[in-house]
């Protein structure tokens, strides 16, 4: 190679590099969208918008529409390649699918069409329909009306002989309305394809039926849902410009958007069909997440209003059918989410039967924050058909929804119309079961006396109530343990009994009785007898009752009572009366 060309292909590549070097400068002001920053390295370099790639360079890093608009304004050119890169800033928002507003802006700025694109097998008219983007395509038609060829393409290799749909040619399109034989759906199709607002009213203002199948069906048509579900603005402007929305298959616009899981374009629908409620989607979107869900709900904020549905429907929705099978969608959400996210639902739509309900799943699935949620919202509410599913579950899931049971020493909740106070009823709760174990033996079974004690201390059911249970023997301990009480109290000599009468007992003796010294002979129900600190034996030891005595009976649970004698001397017998007779 002669040296001078090799020193032209050196000066070359060293002012490719240098490019690329003065352009990785501000790149990341371009990333971070920092006007006044590109403007400063800029202008730090010697170096203007219109000299320097930084469109191609922003496409790069940022997709916003503005502030590639922003960069327009400045003057930047809108075709000069970006170093290392094979395409123009035109042909790369192509390629790499940045949408419709990028691509019209560029254009707008002036973007030359590239004759040929690196990778593709002609111009970029060529690479937008063989990457199936045909609105793209419409635009860098309409924006290059002058060239035959370009429009040609199109014509021939998608659209046969229309191409009056992407260039706005409304006279033509009246001609191929009355004289060719294409369906409704294939007029349609061409016009949403074309991207042609004028085209889409003057079809309206013909009255051309805007269905896709045979009459009386809506966008069913596969390619025409499909072209309407990627381009919703050209159904917002159908709807505003008079589009009856009943017209629309919102259903199947909203199943081919969950299909390609486009939750952007979810959001966007919601906003178009007039927020109207749609059941049918709820469990197809909860399949895919909770965000879904919200996108089709308006943030579940259709949950909490029953109004917008059939009487009843919203109910059996989310708490599903008695006949059905599946799982409640409820409770699908919550297992998805947390209890806090159903909450609100809950407060609007909940009965006993669904509380109920909800609790029982709560004990089967040993869910403690349904639980606790549940409690917070059913204050203070008795639930007896629950009680013996909660013990099934764990004595720890009984408590929980009887107060940690002391539900069951109040009485108060239980009562009815029918009931003194609830006591009855309670007491049935508990004591009775006919052939059965009794809900207070199956608690003790799960725990232990200490536990059941106080509910029949509360209650003090009768005798037979408590007699012939498996807590029975634990019971008569505790009264052996607990007895205090003197039963009996007499002198064997002079051998007198007293009266006990509550915490009194009097003992009439004979006036020969040695008051000073006397042994007392008594019975107790249980415990040990002291006077004072002095233990007392029946019958042996001897105090002195010449004034009251205090006995101190304890029984074997630390529990006293104390009884108070006092001896009464009878007076003697007159011995001149005796000699007299």
């Amino acid at each position: 190679m002669p040296f001078s060309l090799r020193l032209f292909f050196t000066a070359v590549l060293l002012e490719i590099s240098l490019a690329s070097l003065s352009a990785q400068v501000y790149l990341p002001d371009l990333k971070n969208e920092d006007l006044n920053a590109v403007d400063l390295k800029l202008k730090s370099l010697g170096a203007t918008y219109k000299t320097e790639p930084v469109v191609g360079l922003y496409l790069t890093v940022g997709r916003n529409p503005e502030f590639l608009g922003r960069l327009l304004e400045r003057g930047a050119n809108p075709s000069q390649k970006a170093p290392a890169l094979a395409w123009s800033p035109l042909s790369y928002a192509v390629m790499q699918n940045l949408g419709t507003e990028i691509v019209s802006r560029l254009l707008q700025a002036g973007a030359n069409l590239d004759s040929s694109v690196a990778g593709t097998s002609g111009n970029v008219i060529d690479a937008a329909l063989d990457k199936q983007e045909l609105l793209v395509a419409s635009l860098l038609v309409k924006s290059n009306q002058r060239r035959p060829k370009a429009v040609r393409i199109v014509a021939s290799e998608r659209y046969k002989d229309y191409p009056a749909f992407f260039l706005d040619d409304l006279i033509e399109v009246r001609n191929i309305l009355r004289y060719s034989d294409l369906a409704n759906s294939q007029v349609w199709n061409l016009a949403l394809a074309g991207n042609s607002r004028k085209v889409l009213k003057y079809l309206m203002d013909f009255q051309i039926e805007p269905n896709f199948n045979a009459p009386g069906k809506r966008y069913e048509n596969t390619v025409g849902c499909d072209l309407l579900a990627s381009n919703l603005d050209l159904l917002k402007y159908l709807l505003s410009d008079g589009l009856a929305p009943e017209k629309v298959n919102f259903d199947k616009l909203y199943v081919k958007l969950l299909t390609d899981k486009n939750l952007d374009s979810i959001r966007a629908l919601r906003g178009l069909d007039g927020n109207r409620v749609r059941p049918a989607l709820y469990k197809p979107a909860l399949s895919l997440g909770p965000d879904y869900l919200r996108a089709v709900t308006n943030n579940l904020d259709d949950f909490t209003k029953p109004a917008s549905f059939e009487p009843g429907a919203l109910s059996a929705l989310l708490f599903g059918e008695p006949s059905a099978g599946d799982q409640p969608l409820l409770l699908t959400l919550y297992e998805k989410t947390d209890f806090a996210t159903v909450l609100p639902m809950l407060k609007v739509n909940a009965t006993e039967a669904t509380i109920n309900g909800l609790y029982r799943y709560a004990f089967a699935k040993k869910k403690s924050d349904l639980l606790k949620g549940l409690l917070s919202i059913d204050a203070n509410k008795a639930r007896p058909d629950l009680y013996a599913i909660a013990l099934d579950s764990g004595l720890d899931s009984l408590k929980a929804i009887t107060h940690d049971l002391a539900d069951f020493t109040n009485p108060a909740l239980f009562a009815d119309a029918n009931q003194n106070g609830g006591r009855e009823n309670l007491t049935a709760l508990l004591f009775k079961a006919g052939n059965r174990r009794t809900l207070l033996e199956s608690i003790f079974e799960k725990s232990d006396f200490s536990t059941v004690l106080p509910i029949i201390q509360a209650l003090n059911p009768p005798a037979e109530l408590l007699a012939a249970k498996e807590y029975s023997a634990a019971y008569e301990t505790w009264l052996d343990r607990s007895r205090n009480e003197m039963t009996s109290f007499g002198f064997l000599v002079p051998g007198v009994k007293g009266t006990v009468a509550g915490e009194q007992i009097m003992v009439v003796v004979p006036d020969y009785a040695n008051l000073a010294a006397l042994a007392a002979e008594f019975t107790v129900s249980g415990g040990s007898v002291t006077v004072g600190n002095l233990p007392q034996v029946s019958g042996e030891t001897e105090n002195d009752f010449t004034s009251p005595v205090v006995y101190t009976v304890t029984a074997a649970d630390g529990t006293k009572r104390t009884y108070t004698v006092s001896v009464t001397v009878l007076p003697p017998e007159n011995p001149s009366t005796e000699t007299a007779e």
